[in-house]
């Protein structure tokens, strides 16, 4: 009896280990453009090697994103990154392929086990310096949610393209296609994703200031009319 006994605490004991070393598995996301859309400037231009893009979620809804498009800062506030990649890591300028885990922290550490999979890009190698960007997700595939690190699996592979379903919340898809040498390489033909301009904030404040002398243009003109 005491040798089944024990037995069965080693069996258990080992379950217990196994069951834990597969719980500490971290979400992983295998995401890229390798077999989609080339990223593309507001004119068309593909993206430069080492311009910045994001992966994780945003906690407020694509009307609220889409009208904040302006504030950075904001969207900043509001979004949670799981990794970033550089555009062109493929040798080709646009395009980019990651294989990306929580390793530390994971989905659960984040917070964004089972939310929304955004897609952010920038035309420079950080926000700060962008002057336009992009900002996808995709409300059709199931793919475009993150995994809890105890799903089974806890994986997910996602294409940045809009063939599935993908909906650009900031941006816009292009009419041009990706050039003939880009094709020659190996990059696929396909219509451009084209990023959307950023106002500058002191663009925004001459056009407020316009706004201002032309009300009050107006309102003279009233005055002197009365």
């Amino acid at each position: 009896m005491k040798k089944i006994s024990l037995r069965c605490l080693l069996l258990a004991l080992g379950m217990g280990v196994g069951t834990s070393m597969f719980a500490a598995g971290t979400t992983t996301v295998s995401w890229g453009n390798d077999a989609g859309n080339g990223l593309a400037s507001s004119t068309g231009t593909l993206l430069t090697d080492g311009d910045l893009l994001l992966l994780g979620s945003f906690n407020i809804s694509n009307a609220l994103i889409a009208s904040n498009a302006t504030n950075v800062a904001y969207l900043q506030s509001h979004f949670t990154t799981f990794d970033s990649q550089a555009s062109g890591n493929l040798g080709l300028p646009g395009y980019f392929s990651q294989l990306s885990s929580g390793a530390v922290t994971g989905a659960a550490g984040l917070n964004i086990s089972h939310a929304a999979i955004y897609f952010w890009a920038f035309n420079a190698t950080s926000a700060n310096l962008a002057t336009e960007q992009l900002i996808m997700t995709n409300t059709i595939a199931n793919g475009w949610q993150f995994p809890a690190d105890t799903d089974i699996p806890n994986t997910t592979t996602i294409e940045i393209d809009h063939t599935s379903g993908g909906t650009i919340v900031v941006g816009s898809f292009g009419v041009g296609s990706t050039p003939q040498p880009y094709i020659d390489q190996g990059a696929p033909a396909g219509t451009f994703m084209n990023l959307a301009p950023i106002p500058e904030p002191a663009t925004w404040a001459s056009l407020v200031g316009g706004l201002a002398l032309v009300g009050a243009f107006v309102a003279r003109r009233r005055s002197a009319k009365a």
